[in-house]
């Protein structure tokens, strides 16, 4: 399988899918780490860096996110993975170095519909 292709079946997994497998991850996979935190933020650490371009190929536009002040590599959004209004999805947003992406942050989002009245 191809990132892209582990990418996507995380996302089902990211966004609560019962049943779903995830990748296998490690040596000889795109994906060498998977974690999960309290809120359900997936983390995958990548066995190489990517090109962010290959990236956005695939998933639409990379979009700067503002830098935190703290420090911390460069956050990217792509925008095209956002869920629309009233719809659930998983966000995927990437850690950076340059023009290299060297993890990604798969994020569970819930977009309530806006009121109509």
């Amino acid at each position: 399988m191809t990132l892209l292709d582990d990418v996507a079946v995380f996302r089902r997994v990211a966004a609560g899918g019962a049943g779903i497998v995830p990748p296998a991850t490690g040596t000889g996979h795109p994906v060498a780490t998977a974690s999960t935190d309290a809120d359900g933020l997936l983390t995958l650490d990548l066995a190489e860096p990517v090109d962010l371009a290959a990236l956005a190929a695939a998933l639409g536009p990379a979009r700067a996110l503002p830098t935190n002040p703290a420090g911390g590599r460069a956050l990217v959004l792509f925008g095209e993975t956002l869920p629309d209004e009233g719809e659930r999805g998983v966000t995927v947003l990437a850690e950076v170095d340059g023009e290299t992406a060297v993890r990604l942050l798969l994020r569970p989002d819930a977009f309530p519909p806006e009121p109509h009245g």
